[in-house]
């Protein structure tokens, strides 16, 4: 008789904080999906008992050397989310909030259309920033659902349904990835999904990566990185852009082993994020120490990362989200990490971070409010970034040391204005 403790294909990363939340006990005498007793336990206690006894520990993540981890929104327990600048957007279940990093000031609130109510899988913003794609599952993948949220206009859209949906990826040109099961393949499997986000909902399968669905993303050149959770033997893997567009131009379903093997993991992956200088992390939970790896760049069979962030084994890593680089001097962007029950992280490398402090000072608007022309005591000519409440950017401008910027065609309401001499300062307009 084989004891063996699986997840559930219908659970996604984490359901919504205010329901319980489960995974599943699997007592067998076969692999056969269709042949196992299902014994439901909250994923708490199992973390419980997955956790080392008189464990303590006074920070989330112990880094490794040169790396920094700040828990952010500490009175928010993390879920889904999609990270832009000083905004996160957080899937909730049946809920969108979307919260300002920096005053922990809730902006948005909403519910989902047609009283849906399902477990979040994820939520990713499209290139332009103007809308939010939202997946969720519900028990036994009966009525899984993808829906787009149009940021501007505040208004939802279901745009079709896919079971199993765990993540999703935007190429450079707009184009989409799914990760989620194939309900006509025997055993479901994992499969990656490409469909057109301006065209009619018509998913084609690309790739076929067998056990559940995990995490995916794509790195600047528009490869597509893939943890696998299959529960044995598991990696990351990188399928080129080149193989992805011949599957699709031909209609072809490629197989995990013509993807290239960048790591062995030591445990089923959980999610993965490329950063804007095309480093690779992921996350893992073995169960005694749960961490964040950096891909070494070194390919094939073996350990190829670094453990850059630990907690241990009671702590549950969910979603990954990267804006912008761990190596940029502003301090807004970072790896940004969800853990299941406990509040957001963003993680970032340390000489960046201090860098970024030490110029912050130098960066202030005034007057402050305006509503006609302010003025910024810069050291140098630079370019400046306007952001909305929204977290969209509306408009950038070259700005000179003591000379008035000219800000009236802006609309009344509140901004943040991005300068490479600092993180963003907020500009109020009446």
């Amino acid at each position: 008789m084989d004891f063996s403790l699986r997840r559930n294909k219908a659970i996604p990363r984490e359901g919504k904080l205010r329901q319980r939340v489960q995974v599943i006990f699997t007592l067998s005498r076969t692999p056969s999906i269709g042949k196992m007793k299902r014994y439901l336990l909250p994923i708490p206690f199992l973390l419980l008992l997955a956790a080392p006894a008189g464990m303590a520990q006074d920070n989330l993540f112990t880094t490794a050397s040169g790396y920094g981890a700040q828990e952010i929104l500490e009175s928010r327990a993390s879920a889904p989310f999609a990270v832009a600048k000083d905004t996160l957007w957080v899937n909730e279940g049946d809920q969108l909030v979307g919260i300002r990093i920096s005053t922990e000031e809730t902006f948005f609130e909403g519910e989902l259309p047609d009283q849906y109510t399902g477990f979040a899988a994820f939520a990713e913003l499209s290139p332009a920033g103007d809308q939010l794609w939202l997946g969720f599952t519900v028990a036994e993948n009966a009525d899984d659902r993808l829906f787009r949220f149009e940021i501007a206009s505040q208004s939802w859209q279901m745009v079709g349904t896919l079971p199993g949906m765990y993540d999703m990826a935007f190429t450079s040109e707009g184009q989409a990835y799914l990760s989620a099961l194939d309900p006509s393949a025997p055993d479901n499997p994992a499969s990656i999904w490409h469909f057109d986000p301006q065209g009619e909902f018509a998913p084609q399968k690309l790739a076929e990566i067998g056990g559940y669905s995990a995490g995916i993303d794509l790195d600047p050149q528009d490869n597509l990185l893939i943890v696998t959770a299959k529960f044995f033997e598991d990696g990351l893997y990188r399928l080129t852009s080149q193989q992805l567009g011949q599957a699709l131009e031909n209609n072809d379903t490629l197989r995990l082993d013509q993807a290239a093997l960048l790591s062995d993991l030591p445990a089923a992956g959980n999610d993965c994020a490329v950063d804007a200088a095309g480093k690779v992390y992921f996350s893992t939970n073995p169960g005694t120490s749960n961490f964040i790896g950096l891909w070494n760049e070194t390919t094939g069979a073996g350990n190829n990362y670094d453990s850059v962030a630990e907690t241990d084994g009671g702590n549950w890593i969910t979603s990954l989200q990267v804006l912008g680089s761990l190596d940029s001097e502003d301090l807004a962007e970072g790896l940004f990490i969800a853990t299941y029950d406990k509040p957001f992280v963003r993680l970032r490398r340390e000489a960046a971070s201090a860098l970024g402090e030490a110029r912050v000072a130098a960066f202030h608007v005034f007057p402050n409010p305006a509503s006609d022309f302010i003025t910024l005591d810069l050291a140098e000519q630079q370019n400046l970034r306007f952001f909305d409440a929204l977290g969209k950017m509306i408009w950038q401008s070259s700005a000179l040391p003591g000379q008035p910027l000219d800000i009236s065609h802006l609309p009344a309401g509140l901004y943040w204005i991005d300068s490479p001499s600092g993180r963003s300062q907020t500009l109020v307009k009446p």
